[in-house]
């Protein structure tokens, strides 16, 4: 590994150093009240620069995990972080805001053909084009890391790619404010997962800890799959909430 900022996943080392030293609280190795090891030993335990480690403690002090007491030390104020994303999603609107508050900082963007069980996946033909889009979604408030996310957009509309770089909310709505694009239907599916490592490390979470993976599809009125997105979410940082009404007879 390189001291680059990154490990050869592409795991940004602070996260990885951020997310062990987050297991240890957990655990009750660093003691709620008691002080972390100093930047020196940190440094010379996972052999890393200073300003390394001072960033996997700044995603410790924004998760409200330990504060950091100039003269003193980092001190444990909590075990688990309480910060929490919780959503209610009745109308394209209230999922616009959502995106809204919930910021997305792209780390990547690549044109791909798909193929194979990923067209099937997209409902797509094989050799479709696609943009595929990662980044994490942040609280615009904190800065909190929330979720990761996967993005798969349709090659449809030129230009988009700089658009997306430029992105301050749903991608639905740019599309709308740039191409014109008129979403008919999203069709939404949630389910239990493990957090991986890499997820882990970005999410300064617990490698293995449990999260909740919500997929959406985005749909045109012609039935085609034009957008599909996928976020991962630390299970205590998450709630949904949703509004059913019956539908008049008839």
């Amino acid at each position: 590994m390189q001291e680059n900022g990154t490990t050869n996943g592409h795991q940004p080392q602070h996260a990885r150093i951020a997310a062990t030293l987050m297991s240890r609280i957990a655990s009750g190795a660093y003691p709620v009240g008691g002080l972390l090891p100093t930047e020196h030993q940190l440094s010379e335990e996972f052999q890393r620069s200073r300003q390394t480690i001072r960033e996997a403690l700044r995603h410790l002090t924004q998760l409200k995990l330990v504060e950091r007491q100039p003269g003193v030390g980092t001190r444990v104020v909590q075990q688990a972080p309480k910060a929490h994303f919780a959503y209610s999603i009745n109308s394209l609107s209230e999922l616009a805001e959502y995106a809204h508050e919930a910021k997305l900082r792209i780390s990547g963007i690549r044109k791909i053909v798909v193929t194979g069980e990923q067209a099937a996946l997209l409902e797509c033909t094989d050799g479709s084009g696609w943009h595929h889009i990662q980044g994490v979604r942040h609280r615009r408030s904190d800065g909190v890391p929330l979720g990761v996310t996967e993005i798969y957009l349709r090659d449809w509309y030129p230009g988009v790619q700089e658009h997306l770089l430029q992105l301050d909310g749903a991608t639905h709505v740019m599309l709308a404010r740039e191409y014109g694009v008129e979403i008919d239907e999203i069709r939404q599916d949630a389910r239990a997962t493990l957090l991986t490592q890499a997820e882990a490390g970005l999410l300064s979470a617990s490698e293995g800890g449990p999260g909740m993976e919500v997929v959406r599809r985005y749909y045109l009125a012609d039935g085609s799959l034009i957008l599909s997105g996928r976020i991962v979410y630390p299970a205590e940082r998450f709630s949904l909430s949703m509004r059913f009404r019956k539908s008049a007879p008839g």
